[in-house]
């Protein structure tokens, strides 16, 4: 449930975004990467590399108990 909430959430938080001509938001990628995109980059990579090792961590404990 909360992975399905993370991900939903995504289309708010989500930084390359833009209004098309309709007013409707558009979330897309940036076709460079400069300044504030490196950032948002390594801010979702270190997020998904914590995770995932919460998660193998937990994972270890939980087999050896």
């Amino acid at each position: 449930a909360l992975i399905g909430l993370m991900v939903g959430c995504l289309r708010g938080v989500w930084p390359w975004r833009y209004l098309d001509a309709q007013g409707k938001v558009i979330n897309d990628l940036p076709e460079t990467l400069a300044g504030s995109n490196w950032h948002a980059l390594a801010a979702l990579v270190l997020g998904a590399a914590t995770a995932l090792l919460l998660e193998a961590l937990g994972s270890r404990r939980a087999a050896s108990h």
